[in-house]
């Protein structure tokens, strides 16, 4: 049968066979329990990868055996997160038929978005935040300040944290969507975002019920390396985390139209997992991913942009879905590590 398991993001773990207890392996070499160590897996690009949503490989199925299957990965668990599924059916990963990557969606388990901050150097933060139309969004700044403020359309939020040191900002919005801009310092003085520092501030984001993201909302937040999207997610604007420290991005079925460099030039990015219910790629959609190694189109996407895996230097294969017609020029530009690309059914060259 299913059985869950805990992954903690940013450590590594190794799993002992007939030990139900994860423990932590700082030296690589193992040791403090019986039997054998579980290999740490990386992604495939000839196997079904099932990744976390830091991108942790957690599970991989052979092409042989994918219609063998009769059930999808057990789901994982994180203390403060509610496992949503993955955002593959199994019926779709079999009748898609080629190697994919599949990911784990979450939610925070109370529904209250968290942003993990380091309040570092500069204590006065700014917060940028939309609606549509008007409506309520409780804040808890982490600090023991908290308040309800009443969105019409879009609002500036500020707030001076009485220490430099790490707090976890949440915002609910009780079951409405609502949309972050940015968060960045501003100056006290002069009342003005400080836009050259705010790429250090946020850590961590882990999405709670509605949240989205507006275009540029973490462009070059250089010091975000994890998000769990949640199933919910609808807005994901342009440059969303263009040049951002992002290692991982697991996206909702919900996602339809990717849209312009969201992910442009984020250098960090090791793995990508796009749902099968996704239309049409953005230009500069993965443009410069330099530690991208593979990438699925799903089948429902019929152009890529010459721009969209350009200068992706670590980039080694490629699934093309089988509505795949047409391509800009110079596809893969400068992409020197190249090595396999899955053809859609009955194409012998790309478009």
């Amino acid at each position: 049968g299913s059985t869950c398991m805990m992954l903690d993001t940013g450590k590594k773990y190794v799993f002992f066979e007939g030990n139900e207890s994860w423990y932590e392996d700082s030296s690589g070499s193992g040791g403090g329990g019986g039997g054998d160590v579980k290999e740490e897996l990386s992604i495939d690009p000839q196997m079904v990868n099932f990744i976390d949503y830091d991108g942790t490989v957690v599970e991989q199925w052979s092409l042989d055996s994918l219609q063998k299957k009769t059930e999808l990965p057990a789901f994982l668990e994180h203390a403060g997160l509610t496992a949503q599924g993955w955002n593959w059916t199994l019926e779709d990963i079999q009748d898609f038929g080629k190697p994919n990557v599949v990911g784990m969606l979450y939610v925070t388990d109370d529904g209250w978005s968290r942003f993990y901050l380091d309040i570092a150097e500069r204590k006065e933060i700014v917060v940028s935040v939309g609606v549509s139309g008007t409506q309520e969004i409780e804040i808890d700044w982490g600090d023991g300040t908290k308040e309800t403020v009443t969105v019409e359309y879009s609002r500036v939020l500020k707030h001076v944290y009485p220490s430099s040191r790490e707090f976890i900002l949440r915002m609910n919005g009780n079951g409405v969507n609502y949309n972050i801009s940015y968060i960045r310092f501003y100056d006290p003085v002069t009342g003005d975002d400080i836009r050259n520092t705010y790429y250090g501030i946020v850590r961590k984001i882990e999405s709670g019920q509605g949240l989205g993201f507006y275009s540029s909302a973490f462009y070059y937040a250089i010091s975000l390396e994890t998000v769990s999207f949640s199933e919910r997610l609808v807005m994901l604007g342009a440059q969303a985390f263009a040049a951002s420290g992002l290692k991982a991005a697991v996206l909702p079925k919900g996602i339809t139209n990717l849209s312009n460099s969201v992910l442009n030039e984020a250098k960090w990015l090791e793995a990508v997992s796009l749902p099968r219910e996704l239309v049409k790629l953005g230009s500069k959609a993965f443009c410069k991913c330099q530690n991208l190694g593979f990438a699925v189109i799903p089948d429902k996407v019929t152009t890529i942009d010459a721009s969209d895996f350009s200068d992706c230097s670590m980039l080694e294969a490629v699934v093309l879905g089988d509505a795949i017609s047409s391509g800009g020029g110079a596809l893969f530009s400068a992409c020197m590590n190249l090595r396999s690309v899955v053809l859609p059914d009955g194409l012998t060259q790309l478009p």
